[in-house]
């Protein structure tokens, strides 16, 4: 029988290891924020699994803002004493420990069982999609799918019931406009070859001892080494992080006086904004799209997270705006340039033009330049111990 209680905690693991690294002691902006609740990440190129749409389908969402600026932060926001703060990069035994969890779990196979594929089945299959009958590259892969998980293009899974596993199933799907990015595949009818190689049966689980060290790495030999070089890697990747520490950090000991009632509203339009446009990517309503990430409805997420959300946005940019007056913080048009650059390359196909949408979000985009600078400037200024 096909252990799925087993393949569901994996999921949760993986996922909980993902969000632990950005979640020690990073401030994560609300639009990310929204990505963080992704139910587990999938390695398939065409048929992108929910989790790794999150981002994307999050930077899309078109605010239509101008948020207000011509007032003083610091009436708004009392910084904390950012000049006293001594932030930590140390590896703790926790995060070596989850780095080798998460080295588990990439090692870990499954019983390979044989069947029907019924609703509820986590299969690992292989998949080409062709348009107009040419094989198109990023169509094409091989990933766990979890049937009924709705994580998948919509008929996907569905198309996969029934099928006898080493059988392949054809079958053809409408991808909705923005799923890849990619003009050759959105909006166009892709048929998918689809093999079902089999059925995940319980996990087997490595164990982390000597030989598994030696099976992965050519320069350790000994758990004990492996447990170094995992630290050396951490404390690296949180010295290259560092600013993104240092903001946390600040947004922890600053304290908003009073939220703007104009940018609070705006932020909620953003918020909404991101699972709009998700779920218009997936043809899903916005309560399906909601229920996806354990809430009851729209109307319960309103209820329970809009608020705290939109808050942590108006709090980043007053914080933002607070410390570049005090530090004297600015930014040059080539960055306020690069910054919109990208922004648009998540909007284009909403806008006439790159002028369009600038005119249209040209506060937004210059508080988040305005943060990028800040950051910055915190990277090189701020007391850092790896301690």
């Amino acid at each position: 029988m096909n252990n799925n209680t087993d393949i569901d905690k994996k999921e949760d693991k993986k996922e909980d290891t993902k969000n632990r690294k950005i979640q020690i002691k990073k401030w994560v902006m609300v639009v990310v924020i929204v990505c963080v609740f992704a139910v587990g990440a999938a390695a398939g190129v065409l048929l992108t699994h929910m989790g790794n749409k999150h981002k994307d389908a999050a930077k899309s969402a078109d605010s239509n803002v101008s948020f207000k600026k011509d007032f003083d932060p610091m009436e708004y926001i009392k910084l904390g004493d950012y000049k006293g703060m001594k932030v930590s990069l140390a590896v703790s035994q926790d995060d070596i420990q989850s780095e080798i969890d998460s080295l588990l779990e990439e090692h870990t196979t499954y019983e390979e069982l044989s069947g029907v594929v019924k609703n509820g089945d986590t299969v690992y299959a292989e998949f080409e999609g062709y348009v107009d009958g040419k094989r198109v590259d990023s169509t094409c892969g091989n990933d766990y799918i979890h049937i009924g998980s709705g994580e998948w293009l919509p008929g996907f899974e569905d198309a996969i019931i029934g099928v006898k596993t080493g059988d392949n199933k054809k079958f053809t799907l409408d991808i909705p406009e923005g799923t890849y990015g990619d003009k050759s595949v959105d909006g166009k009818k892709v048929e998918f070859h689809v093999t079902v190689k089999y059925i995940c049966g319980n996990e087997i689980v490595p164990e982390y001892n000597n030989d598994f060290v030696k099976s992965i790495s050519s320069d350790c030999k000994t758990t004990e080494e492996y447990n170094e070089y995992i630290k050396e890697k951490l404390t690296k990747e949180n010295k290259n992080d560092r600013a993104d520490y240092a903001w946390s950090d600040l947004m922890n000991i600053s304290e908003v006086i009073k939220y703007p009632d104009d940018m609070l509203e705006d932020a909620k339009k953003v918020v909404l904004q991101g699972y709009y446009d998700m779920a218009s990517i997936y043809g899903k309503t916005s309560d399906e799209i909601f229920t996806q990430f354990g809430y009851e409805s729209e109307e319960d997420f309103k209820e329970k997270d809009l608020d705290s959300m939109a808050k942590d946005t108006v709090k980043e940019i007053l914080m933002a705006r607070a410390l570049a007056k005090a530090e004297n913080i600015g930014y040059s048009d080539a960055d306020y340039k690069q910054v919109v650059d990208e922004e648009y390359s998540y909007n284009e196909e909403k806008y006439s033009s790159k002028e369009k949408y600038e005119e249209d979000n040209r506060q937004a985009l210059k508080d988040e330049t305005l943060q990028k600078a800040v950051k910055a400037w915190l990277k090189d200024n701020i007391r850092y111990t790896t301690d």
